[in-house]
């Protein structure tokens, strides 16, 4: 029985087909293991069982110091903006004016669901989760705000174990996709309830548990554009990796060495001296001019400062800290380090060549999942836009996706000029399709052109 015949049988109890329906095709770590190494405040430092308070001889609580690290956390986010800091690009192979249409129909709808920041929300759900699922639905509400009249709007909606979801995945026997499922929990008067949907090429149905027992919630209803209307991609593990070992370390030392210091740190007068020397006698006050103590001529007193080995301790956690960005192909783009490290502008450039080495490695399965979803867009438009049907299968769409870095356009365009002996390196099309700032690259160039018309003709005429 394939999942489309699970969800039409009548005779299969709802709790049996959620418990089939609850599978996962592919190993992804547990976020409940995961959130406790993305989540600083869950670290091993912060736990009392393994790291107790101490407790005074009058009873009192005593907080022992607690240093901790979102390096985790860091890296989720380092990764996501060395992806998308730069929002991704589309390339449209339209050649026909209805598939230019087409083209700037998807524009539109992407732009309105805000594509560029929702890209940048998922990667860090993705690297920190190892999993998402985004789902394209339609709204029947008639609106022109693509540029072409439609009944429908279209928004999408990301679910990620980082956000208490749970994602499920069937295959067939070649390991192509026929059903994705999520669960997520909802507040219903004072209540938990909780919801499975699942969504295959057919169908999209939903089951409830208010606690008791699963119930049919929607019965299967027919999926408009005859494919399954989500993108689901998933990682082995975090971003992170295997550094979060290290990372406890940096915080024990950090921890332990804070725990000395505020032992320590109360200044002590020492006297060395045979013989009993009254001390605490001194007069206080801001009128009072000097404090005088009588010592013998071999005695001394003097303050004593606690000696502790800090470059041991600086050199044990700047190499940890450096070992953790080291590990995950990331540079350390802190103020403190950009600033304690004269650079150039090359050797700035230079510092992002690991971490474009990452994003090479990263790419692929990120180009894949959003070519997904333009083929499910696109589906969607079909529906939308009959009269461009054959436009909308014919287009065809690249992604390009540039890693973030500092650089400087100008001196790159002087160089390939001078090598070039001055002469224009790339065409004016070319020129304005790689500026991306024209949605529209035919229609700038007929603009540029009437604008030098316009210039030639003015100066001829004075």
């Amino acid at each position: 029985m394939n999942v489309d015949e699970l969800i039409l049988d009548s005779n299969t109890p709802a709790s049996e087909k959620v418990k089939k329906l609850k599978v996962k095709a592919y190993a992804v770590p547990e976020w409940a293991k995961l959130e406790k190494e993305y989540d600083p405040n869950k670290h091993p430092i912060m736990s009392t069982a393994l790291y107790p308070d101490k407790t005074r001889k009058d009873g009192s609580l005593e907080k022992v110091t607690r240093i901790k690290l979102g390096l985790q956390k860091l890296a989720t986010k380092r990764m996501a903006e060395m992806i998308f800091g730069i929002p991704v690009k589309r390339v449209y192979g339209a050649k026909s004016e209805d598939e230019k249409k087409v083209a700037a129909i998807i524009e539109k709808i992407l732009a309105k669901n805000r594509i560029d920041s929702v890209n940048l929300k998922r990667a860090k759900k993705l690297y920190s989760s190892c999993e998402i699922l985004t789902i394209w639905y339609a709204k029947e509400e008639k609106n022109s705000s693509y540029g072409e009249e439609t009944n429908f709007k279209l928004r999408c909606k990301t679910y990620s174990p980082k956000d208490k979801d749970s994602i499920y995945v069937s295959v067939d026997e070649f390991e192509d996709v026929v059903a994705l499922s999520v669960g997520y929990t909802r507040v219903e008067e004072e209540k938990n309830v909780e919801y499975l949907d699942t969504y295959t090429a057919q169908y999209h149905t939903r089951y409830r548990n208010d606690g008791t027992e699963w119930a049919e919630d929607i019965a299967p209803e027919k999926i408009i554009i005859g494919k399954i209307p989500g993108i689901y991609t998933y990682r082995e593990e975090p971003i992170w990796e295997d550094t979060s070992d290290n990372t406890y370390e940096i915080e024990w030392s950090l921890s332990r060495a804070g725990n000395y210091l505020r032992k320590n740190q109360k200044p002590i007068f020492g006297i060395f001296s045979d013989k009993k020397i009254s001390v605490g006698d001194e007069k206080t006050g801001d009128n009072e001019g000097r404090s005088v103590l009588r010592f013998g001529k071999d005695d001394k007193a003097e303050y004593i400062g606690w000696e502790q080995a800090t470059d041991s301790l600086k050199y044990f956690n700047d190499t940890l800290y450096r070992q953790f960005f080291t590990q995950i192909q990331l540079p350390d783009l802190s103020f403190d380090n950009m600033k304690a490290t004269p650079m150039s502008g090359e050797a700035r450039i230079q510092m992002f060549i690991d971490a474009h080495l990452k994003v090479e490695d990263e790419k692929g399965d990120i180009i894949e999942f959003l070519d997904r979803e333009i083929n499910v867009v696109k589906a969607f438009m079909v529906v939308m836009y009959p009269n461009y049907k054959e436009a909308i299968e014919s287009l065809s769409v690249e992604h390009i996706i540039t890693p973030y870095a500092i650089a400087n356009g100008k001196e790159k365009v002087e160089e390939l000029s001078t090598g070039a002996g001055g002469k224009a390196i790339v065409s004016r099309r070319t020129a304005v399709q790689n500026l991306g700032l024209a949605a529209d690259v035919e229609e700038e160039l007929k603009q540029l052109e009437s604008d030098d018309a316009i210039q030639i003709g003015g100066a001829y005429n004075v």
